[in-house]
């Protein structure tokens, strides 16, 4: 289970969530879609709605954990699945091609292209319906430490 830490810029109660800034860690580093996560190469800062389990307060330093068959999953349907898609439809394609008289080389092309739009399409719609609720999100598991209240 990756573990980071953070610091709780503010609360989204009316969700149980919290925006966090966490600091891209090494592990980031090496990441295929690091790009992605940010539109600037050398930020290091990252910002993130967390589910807000520990009831964090703005300004102090949490732990942020995902598990890992959370990110398995994700890794598998933004990767592997399209991947799997476009060869069954290179295969679809070479083996319809031959038997209606194409080229099965350009009918392998274009079915391999339209299964992965089509998959791409439905991850996609996937990712919507998910992304309104909390099971792709990080956790606060625990507060680090406390934010120092203000005395009267």
């Amino acid at each position: 289970m990756p573990i980071e830490e953070g610091v709780v810029l503010k609360r989204i109660d009316d969700k149980g969530l919290a925006l966090v800034k966490t600091v891209r860690s090494t592990a980031c580093d090496h990441c295929a879609a690091k790009h992605a996560c940010s539109t600037q190469d050398a930020v290091t800062e990252m910002e993130v709605e967390a589910v807000n389990t520990a009831q964090a307060s703005p300004g102090d330093r949490v732990q942020l954990s995902i598990a890992s068959r959370t990110l398995l999953s994700a890794a598998f349907l933004l990767y592997v699945l399209p991947i799997l898609a476009m060869a069954a439809g290179a295969a679809l394609g070479d083996h319809l091609g031959s038997l209606v008289g194409l080229d099965p080389t350009l009918s392998s092309i274009a079915l391999a292209l339209a299964a992965f739009a089509v998959v791409f399409c439905l991850i996609r719609m996937y990712a919507n319906r998910k992304a309104s609720g909390n099971a792709y999100r990080p956790k606060i598991t625990r507060i680090l430490k406390r934010q120092a209240e203000p005395s009267p």
